[in-house]
């Protein structure tokens, strides 16, 4: 036993050297916690913020307002609740790019978009829900 007090210290060196990794390691996760808890709730904000735009009145009229943008003949319109089906036929390069920034502007889930392309007419079909 003579190098008792030696011993001692070397263990308790140990001991301090594997606390202060333990508190690393759990500070580290802590924060790694806290910051999953910020994205979390900040994409839970963004959800509630749809919901409420979703919710208004005035994006049914403002989709109505696709309707204007082409003659009616070109037309083939379907609308059930929250969810519309269009399509417009032999339409021409303004009028897609018209109808393609309403669309892309207003709060609302596009499922399905096809946009096909007759010599200098296109064929747009679009089904979307809010």
């Amino acid at each position: 036993m003579r190098y008792k007090n030696e011993i001692i210290i070397l263990l308790s060196i140990i001991f301090l050297i594997g606390s202060y990794i333990f508190k690393q390691n759990s500070s580290k996760a802590s924060f790694e916690m806290m910051q999953n808890n910020k994205k979390d709730l900040m994409e839970v904000q963004k959800v509630i913020s749809l919901e409420h735009i979703w919710s208004t009145k005035k994006l049914s009229s403002n989709l109505n307002s696709l309707k204007n943008i082409v003659d009616k003949e070109k037309i083939q319109w379907h609308k059930n609740g929250k969810k519309l089906f269009v399509k417009f036929i032999d339409i021409n390069s303004d009028e897609l790019n018209k109808i393609l920034n309403k669309v892309l502007n207003t709060a609302i889930q596009i499922e399905e978009i096809s946009i096909d392309r007759n010599n200098d007419n296109y064929i747009m079909e679009l089904k979307c829900k809010w």
